[in-house]
């Protein structure tokens, strides 16, 4: 059942897999580098909520949360495109997100990204984070940039949409090579 709830926690939000091996540990910084450079917890925890609020929204289909956990976007309602689950299997999921840790990635680190590229970080302005999500040992596919509007941390879902985006398309695509599009 677990490997199930990783699979399916992937394609909610529309992306393969990663080990969490794969992204290095954050490198030991001198206390007081850390002091001028770190967002302070509550800060982090509330970027951290609102990356799971998002989640959560996307898996019940609630186009209204997941609009005020994101910058706007016209296309957000395709974060609501998600697979038909059991009860069971949709609280399996949440269960998943509600468990789900973050790293904070900095400037410098590697990320890797749905298409099995490695990315450096770059510089980060204090006013936006990018987080890598885990389920237990495994690393979300997508890490979450996020921007501080009027004091509050919303998720520029970007890279989601277009991950949604593209992934529809590829099910289209693949629906008519089958031959099993309607006509």
């Amino acid at each position: 059942m677990r490997c199930f709830s990783i699979v399916v926690l992937a394609t909610v939000i529309s992306a393969g897999l990663m080990a969490a091996e794969d992204i290095p540990a954050a490198k030991m910084v001198p206390e007081e580098k850390r002091k001028e450079s770190a967002t302070p917890d509550t800060d982090l925890r509330d970027a951290c909520a609102i990356v799971r609020r998002l989640l959560l929204a996307m898996v019940d289909r609630d186009l209204e949360k997941i609009k005020a956990c994101i910058l706007e976007s016209p296309d957000a309602g395709i974060l609501c495109e998600n697979l038909e689950l059991t009860p069971e299997q949709k609280a399996e999921v949440q269960k998943g997100f509600e468990a789900m840790k973050f790293k904070r990635l900095k400037k410098g680190e590697k990320v890797y990204l749905p298409n099995g590229e490695a990315a450096i970080v770059a510089e980060i302005p204090e006013d936006r984070l990018l987080l890598q999500g885990f389920v237990g040992e495994v690393a979300m596919p997508l890490p979450f940039y996020l921007v501080k509007k009027d004091g509050t941390w919303l998720v520029d879902a970007k890279s989601l949409i277009t991950t949604r985006k593209n992934s529809s398309e590829d099910r289209k695509s693949s629906t008519k090579e089958s031959g099993a599009e309607k006509k």
